[in-house]
């Protein structure tokens, strides 16, 4: 796993690196803050 900070968040993957399983982090988000599955997917 790789963490990967920037000025707001602090993001850490980790997961398959050659099959469909894939578990994204994201470290520095205050309580109730939403994320719609189209606000991370372009990344």
């Amino acid at each position: 796993m790789e963490i990967l900070g920037g000025p707001l968040f602090a993001v850490a993957g980790a997961g398959e690196s050659h099959g469909p399983g894939v578990t994204t982090i994201v470290f520095g988000c205050p309580p109730g803050l939403r994320v719609a599955r189209a606000d991370v997917q372009r990344y």
